[in-house]
């Protein structure tokens, strides 16, 4: 059977074609799943999420492929889409820790109790924050991923499907942008208009 006639008994509602509609592209949606969630558990929550979306709205996204073109190329594009969406909607943006580490101790001083470093601190905290939700959402995953999660640059590049020197690339230049962020955002605040 064909995809175009998989995906015509689909949608009227044969369960055997539905049985064989995921074993014949579960292997192409978990490569995706993959690039996206960071354990197992999150993984097979998204793999399920993916094809509870495909199934829903009277076969909504089944019926929007139009037959022109391969129907695994337009299933991985609308999976993509999807794993995006879900992405985007479970991110969090991470807080920075309550407590400054050893390296912010050497910045605003030895002692922990001193309100002006506390102060200094949270001024300094804030500004990432910021700085961090005016990335891009690739940048924002890649920082994340690589500062945060502490992942190898392997792992990042399997996530953005690319090698690991233009992870390193790619890395390099969303901290350029960190970086320029920042200083404009320090500028205005040192010399307001």
């Amino acid at each position: 059977m064909d995809d175009e006639q998989l995906i015509r008994e689909v949608i009227s509602g044969d369960p055997a074609a539905g049985r064989e509609f995921v074993k014949r592209f579960s292997r192409l949606v978990s490569s995706i799943v993959l690039k996206y969630g960071k354990d197992q558990s999150e993984r097979n929550d998204l793999y399920q999420n993916v094809f509870e979306r495909l199934w829903d709205g009277d076969w909504r996204v089944l019926r929007g492929w139009r037959g022109t073109g391969p129907f695994g190329a337009y299933l991985r594009q609308v999976v993509e889409r999807l794993c995006i969406d879900e992405f985007r909607a479970r991110r969090v943006h991470e807080p920075l820790p309550e407590e400054p580490d050893d390296s912010l101790g050497r910045i605003f001083g030895e002692s922990p109790e001193d309100p002006e470093r506390e102060t200094a601190f949270r001024r300094f905290r804030g500004v990432l924050d910021t700085g961090l939700t005016r990335l891009s959402d690739g940048c924002q995953a890649g920082l994340r991923m690589r500062f945060y999660e502490d992942r190898d640059y392997d792992e990042i590049a399997r996530h953005f499907n690319s090698t690991a020197n233009a992870a390193k690339t790619r890395l390099s230049r969303c901290l350029a942008e960190f970086r320029n962020i920042l200083r404009v955002d320090f500028l205005l605040h040192e010399n307001p208009i």
